[in-house]
């Protein structure tokens, strides 16, 4: 086989130009995959952690594998990364030294070019947020899942830590918001039984901790919320209508027991219950259902859109809050707050990730020292503050840990919101 001249020449510069293009990008693009300018916004420290970097406690290695399959990263210490690859090594240095923006950018650079190694560096991650849950670390572990869920909003295992953190700090209406949004993003079998499985050891949890603490009431409206967000299994409904009934409401845990008639698993325990109820006089649960309707105090609403908004005081400083039963907590725009804030008496209490239209979103929680709705005073009441805009000339939403302190309706036809203290 004979080549001119002028092939060998190509072939001859093409190879050049390959060697030069392979120097300069092990040169030049390597380096920048593991670098990244300071000057950034970062919450960083410039010591590096000397302790292990992941816990060896028994609460990680147990609730670790809920969320992955990674039981061999439990073990690993933040003092034999030498003996991963420059990737895997310099991603655990960047989470041990707290530098998470950086620590993500690496991340999404791997999984844009969809390394393998991006399911070993999300083991690490699972197991890094872990142990900042376990040694109660809850600033870095906001700030780490905020950074984070901004890139990737839409992962349900990292979500699911949020809500383990949440369940931990007894958030516990966060985390039946937060399940609501996962549940929307699942679609594997996989998933959709980690979910499932989540949820049933939450309500357990929950049910037992507030039930030890006679909250019987917080416990019921709990219930309610997560049969308002179309969570509540047809067991947690028959909890539900026992609640009722522990309670003093056995008008309403009856209309509870009535409807699980229908359900062929429940049917013979709802109507256990039913029979030991004094039922036998009619007018006695018409009596309590006229009690229940009788509204003690009535508060002028200002109706927007689909929006009803309401006038509070927080220390004698006006705001108009949209009423928001899907709102865990009682939230004020942070431009609203900042105006008010020289005129009240408050504490930050710290952050807190929320599930807001938009996604989550990180905020800060304050005690403030009073909150005035209607003829019903509340002091030393927490609110959250969200760098937000909502319109309709709102400063906030009123969430339910102010309204579930009441029977609330509103009355559409005359914009009025009807409350009787529980």
């Amino acid at each position: 086989l004979r080549l001119s001249m002028k092939t060998i020449l190509i072939i001859t510069l093409t190879l050049i130009t390959g060697f030069l293009l392979g120097w300069l990008a092990n040169e030049f693009v390597k380096p920048l995959l593991f670098t990244r300018n300071n000057t950034g916004n970062n919450m960083t420290t410039s010591t590096v952690i000397n302790e292990p970097f992941f816990s060896q406690t028994n609460e990680i290695q147990s609730n670790n594998s809920e969320y992955c399959n990674c039981s061999d990263s439990n073990n690993f210490n933040y003092e034999n990364i030498t003996d991963f690859k420059s990737t895997e090594s310099e991603f655990i240095k960047r989470l041990g030294n707290y530098q998470f923006f950086e620590a993500v950018a690496l991340f999404k650079n791997i999984s844009h070019h969809g390394d393998p190694q991006q399911s070993k560096l999300k083991k690490y991650l699972i197991s890094f947020l872990n142990s900042l849950l376990a040694e109660g670390k809850d600033e870095a572990f906001i700030e780490l899942t905020d950074i984070y869920l901004i890139e990737f909003y839409d992962d349900i295992d990292i979500l699911l830590s949020l809500a383990k953190f949440n369940q931990k700090m007894r958030y516990y209406w966060e985390v039946v918001n937060l399940l609501q949004r996962i549940r929307a993003y699942a679609y594997k079998t996989n998933d959709l039984i980690k979910i499932d499985d989540f949820y049933n050891n939450f309500i357990a949890i929950a049910d037992a901790n507030l039930i030890e603490q006679t909250q019987t009431g917080e416990l019921i409206y709990l219930y309610n919320y997560i049969e308002n967000v179309g969570l509540l299994t047809e067991p947690n409904k028959l909890r539900l209508a026992e609640l009722y009934i522990i309670d003093g409401d056995d008008y309403l845990g009856r209309e509870h027991l009535i409807q699980l008639l229908a359900n062929p698993q429940l049917k013979e325990k709802a109507q256990e219950i039913l029979d030991n109820l004094d039922l036998q006089n009619p007018d006695f649960v018409e009596q309590q259902d006229k009690e229940r309707m009788v509204f003690t105090d009535k508060i002028p609403l200002i109706k927007k859109g689909a929006h009803y908004l309401v006038s509070i005081q927080i220390s004698d400083n006006k705001v108009n809050l949209i009423i928001d039963t899907g709102a865990s907590i009682t939230t004020l725009m942070k431009t609203s707050f900042d105006q008010i804030k020289g005129n009240i008496n408050y504490k930050e209490l710290g952050s807190r990730m929320f599930n807001t239209a938009n996604g989550i979103s990180k905020g800060k929680i304050y005690n403030i020292d009073q909150l005035q709705l209607g003829e019903f005073t509340f002091n030393n009441i927490d609110i959250s503050v969200l760098d937000f805009q909502i319109g309709n000339n709102a400063d906030g939403l009123l969430g339910m840990n102010t309204l579930r302190y009441f029977r609330f309706e509103i009355d559409q036809e005359n914009s009025t919101l009807l409350l009787k203290q529980r």
